[in-house]
């Protein structure tokens, strides 16, 4: 339903000296019972690895800076990595029902707009019961289509992966000029921040436009998930880095967080102009990898706890 590989109870060590456990449920997070405490409040965090807190331990991600901001409310984690809004919001459906709970706040990495148009991920890894020997395939992903006024949803149950040879164009989220990205990245960091630098690189050519397929598609979705919702949805996405640092103009993707705010159906916490004002925006994320530092994760929480404190405070009894 899902479309996501979600092992299921198992701790390990990474790379990077730090235990990743996972629950029942297959998230980054401890066992949490169906009905919240009483006299506490619980929101939903979901997102993908962002969220999930790839790079970081499980003390240093946003998530747990927001449960130190407020102490009576229990934050539970939904970050799957590699997903799109699309499967955040298949999780919600699946995991949140089982779950009381009070605000669902959408961290999704501001990318997340091309991967709701993708049919299929590409892995090399094991997925749910599979182990694919180092070979790329392609994993069919639950995706939703315009149809007029409405989505449909395709995909579920999801088909049998695909070799990547197999596949042709228009199915996936690689982006633009895929070959050249792949080439200028394997220069090293320092190469690619220059050259999208000095060219003014735009990432997410998505939100350029209204009305452009991505946009709406994403715009959709979130506005279907609050129609479902019984309690308050709330988007806050994870910037891009080009953005924090601002080797790329952020004007319209910040053009299209405002009308969906203004939308009046879900609820925007921007917070790109405070990580913007950080001492060191490079500092905010790693070395080599776009995910977000312990620092970015600290700045990313304090950015977001005077938005959210708002409804915290007409929430609590």
């Amino acid at each position: 339903m899902v479309g996501v590989p979600l092992t299921r109870n198992f701790t390990k060590h990474e790379a990077g000296g730090y235990a990743v456990s996972r629950n029942s449920m297959g998230m980054r997070d401890r066992e949490h019972e169906p009905a919240r405490q009483e006299g506490r409040l619980r929101i939903l965090v979901v997102g993908d690895s962002f969220t999930y807190g790839s790079g970081v331990a499980e003390p240093d991600r946003f998530m747990s800076h927001l449960s130190s901001a407020f102490p009576d409310v229990d934050f539970v984690n939904l970050g799957m990595p590699g997903c799109g809004v699309d499967q955040q919001f298949l999780a919600w459906r699946k995991f949140g029902a089982q779950l009381e709970h009070d605000l669902v706040l959408v961290t999704s990495w501001a990318e997340n707009i091309r991967r709701n148009l993708a049919q299929f991920r590409l892995w090399d890894e094991r997925w749910e019961g599979e182990e694919s020997d180092g070979v790329l395939m392609w994993v069919p992903k639950p995706y939703f289509r315009l149809d007029g006024d409405g989505l449909v949803l395709e995909h579920v149950p999801c088909p049998a992966p695909r070799l990547y040879e197999e596949l042709g164009d228009g199915v996936t989220d690689q982006g633009r000029f895929n070959g050249l990205r792949n080439l200028i990245r394997n220069m090293g960091p320092g190469v690619k921040d220059r050259l999208q630098g000095l060219l003014r690189w735009q990432p997410l050519p998505e939100y350029n436009s209204s009305d452009s397929q991505g946009w709406v598609l994403q715009r959709s979705i979130l506005e279907l998930w609050a129609a479902e919702s019984p309690v308050p949805v709330i988007f806050a996405p994870v910037p891009m880095y080009q953005h924090i640092e601002g080797s790329a103009s952020s004007r319209s993707y910040r053009d299209r967080l405002a009308e969906l705010h203004e939308g009046g159906r879900v609820p925007v916490l921007d917070v790109l102009a405070e990580l913007r004002a950080a001492p060191d925006t490079r500092a905010l994320r790693f070395l080599t990898d776009i995910h977000m530092s312990q620092r970015g994760h600290r700045a990313f929480a304090d950015a977001l706890v005077p938005g959210l404190r708002g409804f915290v405070e007409e929430l609590t009894p």
